[in-house]
C-alpha cells in the first residue's frame, strides 16, 4: 500500500512541473490534427485538400511554443519563463483543465526560486 502511495505521488510531483504540463499541451496539439485529418481521411477520401492540410498545420504552432517554452524553462532563461507566463495567461481561458493548469503555472511562475520549480 505505501509502494503505490509513494508511486502516485510521485506522478503527480512529475506532473505538477511547469515544463510537463507545457509537455503535455504540446502533445495534444500535436495529436489532434493527426486524429481529425485519419478521420477525415477515412469519411471523405476524395474531398481531403490542400487547404484542409493547412488549417490543420495550425495545430503544430502552438505545439512549437510550447516546445520553445520548455527549452527556455529547461535552461533557466528569462525569456522562457516570460513565455510560459504569457502561454500561461492564454491557457487560463481553456476552461476548465487549461485554468488549472495555467493558475498553477502562474502560482509556479512567480515564486522567487521559480528555477527549482520548472
Amino acid at each position: 500500500m505505501n509502494n503505490q502511495a509513494y508511486d502516485i505521488a510521485s506522478f503527480f510531483r512529475w506532473f505538477l512541473r511547469v515544463t510537463n504540463i507545457h509537455r503535455v499541451f504540446m502533445y495534444v496539439y500535436m495529436i489532434t490534427p493527426i486524429l481529425v485529418l485519419s478521420v477525415m481521411f477515412y469519411k471523405h477520401k476524395e474531398t481531403i485538400g490542400l487547404g484542409d492540410l493547412l488549417v490543420m498545420s495550425i495545430f503544430f504552432i502552438p505545439a512549437f511554443i510550447h516546445y520553445l517554452a520548455i527549452i527556455g524553462l529547461r535552461n533557466g532563461r528569462v525569456w522562457g519563463r516570460i513565455l510560459s507566463i504569457v502561454i500561461a495567461v492564454l491557457i487560463l481561458f481553456l476552461f476548465p483543465i487549461g485554468t488549472i493548469a495555467g493558475v498553477f503555472m502562474l502560482m509556479q511562475l512567480f515564486k522567487k526560486d521559480w528555477k527549482a520549480k520548472v
